[in-house]
């Protein structure tokens, strides 16, 4: 009997070991299968463009407004603009032109707003690099024929 006991303690032990075995393969797997999805996830993020909302008031095409500098988080070569509210019309024209923070150097061609537009993209006339600070000169254009002040407010996407 006591060989027969001492066999079922041995089997038990044996069969505990390779459940133990198992169990611990598994956990192996599972630890390896969600590092590959962390790593994954994290190489699929989107790099978030930087935008900077404007909120301008002109009373006559004297001077020009500059928005708040934003960093360009891509390489890609345009930048967006986005008119949410404005009294812009054709007799009251909004002009718009990108800037580099650090040496004031013009980065895009002079564009004149003379509809409310949603959203719109334009090309940087010169190599807009990644990390490098921009920001939005704006003016109430020289061929406005109103008297009427120019409001206008959006955000602008380097």
């Amino acid at each position: 009997a006591l060989s027969s006991a001492a066999s079922d303690v041995y089997k038990r032990q044996l069969i505990n070991e390779i459940l133990n075995a198992k169990e611990k393969f598994m956990k192996k797997k599972i630890i390896t299968a969600l590092t590959a999805v962390m790593i994954i996830a994290s190489s699929a993020v989107p790099t978030m463009a930087n935008t900077v909302g404007y909120n301008f008031t002109f009373y006559s095409p004297e001077g020009f407004v500059s928005s708040n500098s934003g960093t360009k988080n891509d390489t890609e070569q345009r930048y967006y603009l986005t008119i949410n509210s404005s009294s812009i019309y054709s007799n009251n024209v909004f002009g718009t032109r990108i800037r580099r923070a650090a040496d004031n150097a013009t980065m895009s061609n002079y564009v004149k707003h003379t509809s409310q537009e949603t959203s719109r993209s334009y090309a940087y006339t010169k190599s807009a690099k990644k990390s490098t600070l921009y920001y939005m000169r704006g003016k109430k254009d020289d061929c406005s024929t109103s008297s009427s002040q120019l409001n206008v407010i959006g955000r602008v996407t380097y």
